[in-house]
């Protein structure tokens, strides 16, 4: 990614409406930056957490959640994908207001111990359309990238989205196209593609 020789980067994915990929993409991503830098991904996608699933753990240890609200340390939150230098840092338990967990002053805090302690931190976080959740994630992002996926975003959702973020000065750093189908894009552009 362009733009990533600061030494301490966020990098925050959204998506305007979920189902668009932006799990798996957070995932991807920051096993590629584990590679070369010291990387926490980061589930704060707390209303409907699925990153547990996708790599492949069951979700019941302590997250995001009980960091922030004071209930546990970073150690006993993040664990180490096997066979990786991937540190992971999942939601941990639903709390019953996700956005004033966000929005708060210890929030903000354990964002800077993190950002001490990590090369990189991936944020896999919710939809903007849905919840302002991401809006206000965005503000504390070194880097925003927004999924939209292929032949499934309406034009005008995935643009209304781009412009909540961009009306809080978010760094949205670029969109991503996702779930393209190639073989259909090859198809309708033939000799130009």
């Amino acid at each position: 990614i362009s733009g990533m020789q600061s030494p301490r980067k966020v990098v925050l994915l959204t998506s305007s409406v979920p189902d668009e990929g932006k799990t798996t993409l957070a995932s991807n991503l920051a096993f590629a930056f584990a590679q070369v830098k010291k990387t926490l991904l980061i589930e704060a996608d707390m209303r409907r957490p699925k990153l547990g699933a996708v790599l492949g753990d069951d979700g019941k240890r302590p997250g995001l959640a009980e960091l922030v609200a004071g209930h546990t340390d970073a150690g006993k939150c993040i664990f180490e994908i096997e066979g990786s230098n991937l540190h992971v840092m999942l939601a941990g338990s639903v709390p019953r207001n996700p956005l004033e967990l966000i929005s708060s002053p210890q929030f903000a805090l354990r964002m800077e111990e993190l950002k001490a302690q990590y090369e990189v931190i991936i944020v896999d976080s919710p939809p903007v359309q849905l919840v302002s959740d991401a809006v206000m994630l965005a503000q504390m992002a070194t880097s925003v990238l927004f999924v939209v996926r292929a032949d499934s975003t309406p034009y005008p959702v995935a643009r209304h989205a781009l412009s909540r973020l961009h009306r809080v000065d978010a760094p949205v750093m670029g969109v991503v196209l996702n779930q393209i189908d190639l073989e259909k894009a090859d198809n309708y552009y033939g000799e130009y593609s």
